[in-house]
């Protein structure tokens, strides 16, 4: 998980001071954002520097929390120890600003794929030709062949979300299709904010996600799950299992 921090100098000069300082003083702002949380571990910061300004990273893993809160109060508590410090009067730091244009959250960015914010997961299965004739009613090419094509528009006209899903590929020898889904950035977790409920904790454990790895459980479960959603809505599951499936009848 991740915040992103931005450090705000009267000069240019005094952010690039700062900029080569930083990783000097990784140490302490490890040892401060770490004193507010048992789990949240910094491992990285990662500056940019932006005229008078410093654009950051601060890179954490959290254990099985999805640790949004976490790594704020992390981030919040690092950043203020050394607002208060000798070095940061000595480089005449104006302001700090907890998140900034680096951040990722709540918005479609590459940066979500090159600093992922939660968990990278990705599903992928297979169709045989059979399944897909007797299901889908047509044969896996033919439904490779839509899928290219409507996938390739949806990229020209600018809908981002379809390239986060992979474009799926075609075994020529086996007739089969390979399809996939690739989630860069999931944030969930299996302890802490709402998962201390009774109903909740129910459900994480009648899916086994539940202890050491269930984070990265429950994403790939979540990543399993949307696969099959995309593959069901093409088999137009609604009209056998829908709520009023049994009264209803196919319109030509």
């Amino acid at each position: 998980m991740t915040r992103a921090p931005v450090f705000w100098f009267s000069c240019v000069e005094d952010a690039a001071s700062f900029y080569d300082l930083l990783p000097h003083l990784f140490s302490e702002f490890r040892d401060a954002a770490e004193s507010t949380s048992k789990y949240a571990c910094l491992e990285k910061i990662t500056p940019r520097l932006v005229g008078n300004t410093v654009h950051t990273i601060f890179e954490y893993h959290c254990g099985e929390a999805a640790g949004q809160n976490m790594v704020t109060f992390a981030t919040q508590q690092a950043c203020d120890l050394f607002t208060a410090s000798t070095t940061a009067q000595e480089m005449r730091l104006q302001k700090i600003s907890i998140e900034g244009s680096l951040a990722t959250e709540k918005s479609l960015s590459w940066g979500n794929i090159l600093n992922s914010r939660g968990v990278s997961v990705m599903a992928w299965g297979r169709i045989t030709k059979e399944a897909c004739e007797s299901t889908l009613g047509c044969s896996t090419w033919d439904l490779y062949q839509s899928t290219m094509n409507s996938k390739e528009a949806a990229i020209r006209h600018g809908q981002l979300g379809y390239m986060w899903q992979n474009l799926p590929g075609y075994d020529r020898g086996t007739e089969e299709l390979c399809v996939s889904t690739y989630f860069p950035s999931l944030p969930v977790g299996t302890v802490g904010g709402g998962t201390t409920y009774d109903t909740q904790r129910e459900a994480l454990e009648i899916l086994g996600c539940t202890g050491s790895g269930s984070k990265r459980r429950l994403a790939g479960l979540i990543a399993s799950f949307a696969l099959a959603l995309d593959v069901s809505t093409a088999a137009a599951s609604h009209y056998k299992f829908g709520r009023s499936a049994a009264d209803a009848q196919p319109k030509l």
